[in-house]
């Protein structure tokens, strides 16, 4: 009687585990669903520092996995026409479940960087900076690494900053 009463209870832990390590298979497998988008205000400029053009680059990240999942590492490069223009330092980042989360990331750009595009400022349509993003993140020891390239027009933003007082403070 008492061997049958073990034997239960190893079939039940078994499959409580099973069940465990089916869950977390199926929610590891829904990171790469992991989705990242510009914003609805994707660039803002917010004014300038010793040689830099101080910015925000505002991205949503979409979650669609049950689970909050901790970013570890969030990177961002910036780049016009091939030029590398700057990169947001690393940030870790936490992301709720089945959420969409806004964040917004501080870089600044060399003021000779953006003499460079002068021109194109003034002569082009559209405006399209290149964004390099890296995402690292661990959960239930699963790491993955997702790569995102996102470009983004920032005419429209670029023209109300070189009309605001801050863009003619900077050529004073």
């Amino acid at each position: 009687m008492k061997k049958n009463t073990n034997l239960v209870t190893l079939g039940i832990i078994s499959g409580i585990l099973a069940w465990i390590g089916f869950n977390k298979y199926k929610n590891a497998e829904k990171l790469n669903d992991i989705d990242v988008s510009p914003a609805d205000r994707p660039f803002t400029f917010t004014g300038f520092g010793k040689n830099v053009v101080k910015c925000f680059v505002n991205l949503v990240i979409d979650n669609p996995s049950s689970l909050k999942i901790n970013i570890d590492k969030l990177t961002v490069e910036a780049y016009y026409k091939g030029n590398y223009l700057g990169r947001v330092s690393p940030v870790k980042v936490i992301l709720n479940p089945t959420a969409k989360s806004p964040i917004s990331l501080p870089l600044e750009i060399l003021v000779s960087k953006i003499v460079m595009m002068g021109k194109d400022v003034l002569t082009q349509k559209k405006f399209e900076i290149l964004f390099r993003c890296f995402i690292t993140f661990n959960v239930f020891d699963y790491e993955l690494a997702i790569p995102y390239n996102i470009t983004i027009d920032i005419k429209e933003q670029l023209n109300e900053y070189m009309k605001s007082s801050l863009f003619s403070k900077l050529f004073a």
